[in-house]
C-alpha cells in the first residue's frame, strides 16, 4: 500500500520527505519535537553509558554481536519471536509498528515479507527512523506525535505498541484510541512490557533517572510527562477494555520471582482482537 493510502487526505500537504523516511507534524508540535530533539542528541554524546551499534550490524537485531549480553535485547528477541507468532495466521497484513525506534522490528517484519508503516518520535542515525540506511529491506516510516496518530486511516491488520506503552501519558486512553484505527478483524499487539504490583521502588528508579538529566543538564528526559512505568492496576484497565495478557514465554523465571518479590515486574504480552 502507498503511504499516500495510509494517511488522511487532509493531513498530506503536512507531509514532508526527509532522509529515508517522512515527517508529519502540525508547525506548533514540529518546532517543540525538534527542540527536544536537538538537546537531546548532545546529551546522549555526553553520557558515558551509552554505547552506538555499529552500523553494519543494525541488520542483524535482535541478535546482533553487540548487543548479545543486553536484557533489553534479549527481550525484543522474544518479542520478535512472539509478534511473528501472534500473526502468523494472517494472510498478508498491513503493521503498524508504533515507537519502531531504530527500525529492528520493521526491518525483521519486512524481512518476512510483510507490509509496515513504521512511526517514531526519533529520527537520528543512531537509533532513529535515519538507521533505515544500515538495512537493506525498506518499508514506511512517519516521524510524527505517536500519542495523536489521527492522521492515520483506519487499515491496518495489526499495531505492535513497540516496547513503549510505559511512555504514553494516558496508556489507557491512548490503547482505546489506537482500536479505531483497526479494520474490524485487527489486533492490537502490546510488546515488551511489564506491571508492577509493588510500584514505589520502581517510582524511585524512575524519579532519580528523570531528576538526573534535570539536575546535570537542566533537561526533561521524557518528551511528554508521563509515569514511565506500568502497575496492575493499569492491567486491570486494560483487561475491562478488551485486552488479554499472556506470560512472555522465556521470563518464566522472571515473573516467577515477581510472585516472592512484588517490587519485581510480571513481564507479559499484550493482545487485544478486535474480532472478539
Amino acid at each position: 500500500m502507498k503511504l499516500n493510502e495510509l494517511i488522511k487526505e487532509a493531513y498530506l500537504p503536512l507531509l514532508e520527505e526527509k532522509n529515508g523516511f517522512h515527517l508529519l507534524c502540525e508547525p506548533e508540535f514540529k518546532n517543540s519535537l525538534y527542540n527536544y530533539l536537538s538537546n537531546w542528541e548532545v546529551i546522549r554524546k555526553k553520557e558515558k553509558n551509552y554505547t552506538p551499534i555499529p552500523p553494519e550490524q543494525y541488520a542483524e537485531l535482535p541478535i546482533a554481536p553487540a548487543v548479545k549480553n543486553d536484557f533489553e535485547w534479549k527481550w525484543r528477541k522474544q518479542s520478535l519471536a512472539q509478534v511473528e507468532k501472534q500473526i502468523q495466521q494472517k494472510n498478508k497484513p498491513l503493521i503498524l509498528d508504533l515507537a519502531c525506534w531504530n527500525g529492528w522490528l520493521s526491518n525483521a517484519l519486512t524481512e518476512k515479507k510483510y507490509e509496515v508503516l513504521a512511526v517514531d518520535l526519533f529520527a537520528d542515525e543512531v537509533d532513529g527512523m535515519a538507521c533505515k540506511k544500515f538495512y537493506k529491506n525498506t518499508w514506511h516510516s512517519v516521524q510524527c506525535d505517536t500519542e495523536n496518530l489521527h492522521f492515520l486511516n483506519p487499515v491496518f491488520d495489526v499495531i505492535v505498541v513497540n516496547h513503549a506503552l510505559q511512555f504514553m501519558p494516558q496508556p489507557i486512553e491512548y490503547c482505546n484510541r489506537l482500536k479505531q484505527l483497526l479494520k474490524p478483524d485487527g489486533l492490537i499487539l502490546l510488546a515488551g512490557i511489564n506491571f508492577f504490583s509493588l510500584s514505589k521502588r520502581k517510582h524511585e528508579q524512575v524519579e532519580n533517572f528523570k531528576n538526573h538529566f534535570q539536575n546535570k543538564y537542566n533537561f526533561s528526559v521524557f518528551f511528554k510527562p508521563c509515569r514511565g512505568y506500568l502497575t496492575f492496576e493499569d492491567k486491570t484497565q486494560l483487561e475491562q477494555n478488551g485486552f488479554k495478557f499472556i506470560p512472555y514465554p522465556g521470563m518464566q523465571l522472571h515473573n516467577l520471582y515477581s510472585k516472592v518479590n512484588p517490587s519485581k515486574p510480571l513481564y507479559c504480552l499484550g493482545i487485544f482482537n478486535a474480532s472478539n
